[in-house]
């Protein structure tokens, strides 16, 4: 009897499986991962399934050496299995790390006992109240731009890096206005004269934890940063395109 691969292909591939998956890229690696087992080549008894030669399809037997077999397979499966590289198991790991330790910090108790230390509200009203105060003014180039700096060419267009600067300077007067609006809102929030909404609680546990709040993340720039390293980062930035701004065209560039 002839074996219908790709009839087994596309039901395990397409309907079995594939029906949950809703993206087509993810429907594609499921299938490619899928081919390396459904194939002709599984009912050569030296094809193995993956590098290591771990997994394979084990001899016609009886129900007790197939047993025996499963129970040899290690606990977890080895990227190997998924066609990936096994360092993947190192990311997979780490993620797993921080998923646990922030949840162990979200759950950690915010009342401080007898010893005289301070409190959660204390510590993150004073931290609050520090970033407020360095946070620098937004750009205005009206004001502050160079002598040519944004002159139009003849065509009536402005320089390639002008328009650059102009984009940054929009995204960062936006995130310093972010920044300085809702480090006033937490403070209020914490002495009671406002609501604590749930992104000013989400802002508060993010700096309690040195976490960069994810109102901030959402309008500021990619960072793996914690919030000590992402605030001095924001002012060497800031201070960059002040300069450039103030002083003209520099020499150099930050690597994105």
């Amino acid at each position: 009897a002839v074996i219908p691969w790709a009839a087994l292909e596309y039901v395990v591939g397409q309907i079995n499986y594939g029906g949950r998956v809703t993206d087509d890229n993810d429907r594609r690696c499921l299938l490619s991962i899928l081919r390396q087992y459904v194939t002709p080549s599984v009912l050569d008894e030296s094809y193995k399934f993956t590098r290591s030669g771990t997994y394979y399809a084990p001899r016609e037997g009886s129900l007790g050496s197939n047993r025996e077999y499963i129970r040899s397979l290690p606990p977890t499966e080895a990227p190997e299995v998924f066609g990936m590289h096994p360092n993947a198991n190192i990311s997979f790991q780490q993620q797993e790390t921080h998923k646990m330790i922030e949840t162990v910090l979200s759950i950690q108790p915010r009342v401080t006992g007898a010893g005289g230390g301070k409190s959660p509200d204390e510590m993150v009203a004073e931290m609050a109240a520090h970033l407020e105060s360095e946070i620098p003014p937004d750009f205005d180039a009206e004001t502050e731009a160079h002598i040519g700096l944004f002159d139009r060419t003849g065509a009536g267009q402005l320089n390639s890096l002008s328009v650059v600067l102009g984009q940054e300077m929009d995204r960062f007067n936006k995130l310093t206005q972010t920044m300085r609006s809702s480090l006033g809102e937490l403070q209020k929030a914490i002495k009671g004269v406002v609501v604590m909404t749930f992104e000013l609680e989400g802002m508060f546990t993010s700096m309690l934890n040195n976490h960069v709040p994810a109102m901030w993340a959402n309008v500021g720039y990619p960072s793996l940063k914690p919030l000590a390293s992402w605030v001095k980062d924001y002012h060497q930035r800031i201070a960059f395109m002040r300069g450039w701004l103030q002083d003209g065209v520099p020499k150099c560039f930050w690597l994105p």
